[in-house]
Parts: C-alpha cells; sequence; structure tokens
C-alpha cells in the first residue's frame, strides 16, 4: 500500500509532514485500523504513528519503525540502554535469553528485545558521536545487522553495506504487541539526534 501525504506545516522551529495510509480495502485486514505517520523535521527527527482502532472490536497489532543507521564500522559500534533487559535469539529457534551489558556485534544479529527502556544510545567511534534514540509507545525493539552471507543474499543491498549499517527498530511485537479496544488509539513515537562523541 501506498501511503498518501495529507499536509505539511510549520511551526515551533520544525516542518511537519503528515501522511495517511488507506486501510478500507486491504487483504486479510477485515478490521482495517486508521493510521497516520508523522514526521517532524527539526533539530531533532520526530517520527510519530498513530493508530486508531475506529470498528466495534478489539484489534491487536504488531509495528515496528524501522529504522536503518549508517554508522562508520559494525566491529566498533555499541548500542547502550539494553543491559538486563530480556531478548528473543530469532536466530537461535527464538530462545529468551538476557542482555549483558552493551550489545556489541561480531556476527549476524536479529533479535528482539523486550522490557525496553525509553532511551538507547548508539556509540560510533568510528564517526566519533553519539545517537540518541528515545521512544515513547513502546517497549519493545529489534536490533539487526545482516552480516557477510546474509547481505550478500538480499536484493538492492551492497555486499560490503553491513559493515556501515544498523538497524534498530522501535516497536510493537511479541509480548508488547499493540492491543486497541473499539474507538481507542495509541502514538508510537521515536525522537533521534546525535552528539559528538567527546563534546
Amino acid at each position: 500500500i501506498d501511503w498518501q501525504l495529507g499536509d505539511i506545516r510549520e511551526g515551533d522551529g520544525e516542518i511537519v509532514l503528515s501522511l495517511s495510509c488507506p486501510t478500507d480495502d486491504l487483504p486479510g485486514w477485515p478490521l482495517a485500523p486508521e493510521l497516520t505517520f508523522e514526521i517532524r523535521l527539526g533539530e531533532h527527527l520526530r517520527l510519530e504513528l498513530i493508530n486508531h482502532n475506529r470498528s466495534d472490536r478489539p484489534q491487536a497489532l504488531s509495528q515496528a519503525l524501522h529504522t536503518y543507521f549508517a554508522i562508520g564500522d559494525i566491529h566498533q559500534v555499541r548500542v547502550e540502554g539494553l543491559d538486563g533487559c530480556r531478548y528473543l535469539e530469532t536466530l537461535e529457534n527464538w530462545q529468551e535469553r538476557r542482555q549483558q551489558g552493551d550489545v556489541t556485534f561480531s556476527g549476524e544479529t536479529d533479535r528482539v528485545y523486550l522490557d525496553v527502556p525509553g532511551k538507547l544510545h548508539i556509540e560510533d567511534p568510528a564517526w566519533q558521536r553519539r545517537i540518541h534514540i528515545h521512544a515513547s509507545g513502546s517497549s519493545s525493539a529489534v536490533v539487526w545487522n545482516p552480516w557477510i552471507d546474509k547481505s550478500q543474499r538480499l536484493s538492492q543491498f551492497a555486499d560490503d553495506a553491513w559493515q556501515r549499517m544498523l538497524c534498530i527498530e522501535t516497536a510493537k511485537v511479541a509480548d508488547d504487541v499493540l492491543q486497541l479496544a473499539p474507538g481507542e488509539s495509541h502514538r508510537l513515537q521515536v525522537e533521534y539526534w546525535s552528539e559528538p562523541l567527546h563534546g
């Protein structure tokens, strides 16, 4: 399906793009929610996915904001803020494990983190910066990097792109799946900005 641009407005030092998603005729979506996506461009980047259940029955939805970060070197980056969180190791039969310390990368990574705090950080020494990720309306996140073999099997993905990218998805998945009562709305929000690593 295609998102349709609704309006563009400016104020408080931001430009706001509002998009809607027609869901009335989606196959397999008998109780299609009303979806609005807002992009706020200012000093920080803010994304907001608004879900509204306009049906007379409860709805269960899983969703994620798929954010791909350009980084200097996957071997050096670390994700801070997930220490002690439960996660599902999708590469090993979805076993539940617990994160010990910061997340670092030495191979293909595809994990669903649960009980995630609202603030995560990417430390990127190669580019001497720290990326801040502040989310609300979510307590789950997906951390992904395809590494060498999988990146070669992905279409539209350069063989060596895995070295310079990291995906952290603010999500509503697993036991954090979104449950909407009739007439209820929910906002999934995330804000990004970066600062010098040693500034």
